[in-house]
């Protein structure tokens, strides 16, 4: 599991969310000494798909993570700001045990002043 640090459960009160360029779930904080839902997020499915788990053991925690799903499809954005680059995860229905992770993808400027800002009020 992530980093060998995620004895993450899932399911505490939701940290507040924010929306962002359609996003169906929303997008969290990945903040690790809080324990944000971002966190606990990206920790529950890094203990299900070993690329992802190895993604993030190479690449390191995002800043912010978003969750939506589209017909079999569950993805997960990482929002990378230092870098300005999001990764994409792609989960299916029909593979639970596999993931895609697709990018880097830019991220857009009027994206990341919106992430700038969440950032901001988390400190």
């Amino acid at each position: 599991m992530l980093f060998g640090l995620c004895s993450c459960s899932v399911g505490f009160a939701p940290a507040s969310s924010h929306r962002l360029s359609g996003m169906d779930e929303g997008i969290f904080p990945v903040q690790q000494e809080s324990s944000t839902q971002g966190y606990r997020m990206i920790c529950s499915l890094s203990g299900k798909y070993p690329e992802l788990d190895l993604f993030l053991k190479t690449r390191g925690l995002p800043g912010f993570v978003a969750q939506t799903a589209h017909h079999s499809s569950q993805y997960l954005i990482m929002y990378y700001l230092k870098e300005r680059k999001a990764y994409v995860c792609k989960g299916e229905t029909a593979f639970p045990q596999h993931a895609n992770l697709i990018g880097p993808f830019p991220i857009k400027d009027g994206e990341f002043e919106i992430l700038k800002t969440i950032e901001q009020r988390h400190r």
